[in-house]
């Protein structure tokens, strides 16, 4: 039986993040192949206490110093990158096609989005500079509509911004 798209892209991910503790002198634990499992079997935005409550959740509990070492591991490798950074806390993704985001500073909701017309200004900017991009990344700091709803019943009027 052949495998599913989602197993056969883990099973490229385990290869990867396989050679890359082969080249560092590391091993290959059990946990670190767990970590590894927990993060690429979610399909969004993950922090650090969602890996360990998921793994505790699946009876595989790991340390958190393991946790963070193999997220670091994984983000140097280039299979997970910080995707967005809120106030004490982290969010990481799986790497993929470019997209950008939109984060609530108060609930810490994360909405992906991909625009064209952003991407074409950034290169033309970029090509005006005779700069070379190497990387970017766009987040956008702000509130949802259901935290800017609660904000705005608060103050007792319509959702002006300050």
């Amino acid at each position: 039986m052949p495998k599913s798209p989602s197993a056969a892209r883990f099973a490229v991910e385990e290869a990867a993040f396989s050679e890359q503790l082969r080249a560092k002198g590391l091993k290959n634990t059990p946990e670190r192949l767990e970590v590894l499992r927990t993060i690429f079997s979610r399909h969004a935005h993950f922090a650090i206490e969602d890996i360990v409550a998921e793994m505790r959740r699946r009876g595989r509990p790991a340390s958190r110093a393991t946790i963070y070492r193999t997220l670091s591991l994984l983000a140097e490798g280039g299979l997970i990158r910080e995707a967005v950074r809120g106030s004490g806390y982290t969010h990481y993704e799986h790497v993929r096609d470019h997209h950008d985001h939109l984060l609530c500073v108060h609930c810490g909701a994360v909405v992906e989005f991909v625009s064209q017309e952003i991407e074409r200004l950034q290169d033309e900017i970029c090509r005006r500079s005779a700069f070379t991009p190497l990387s970017h990344s766009h987040q956008i700091n702000g509130l949802c509509a259901a935290c800017e709803g609660r904000r705005a019943r608060r103050v007792g009027g319509a959702g002006a911004r300050t």
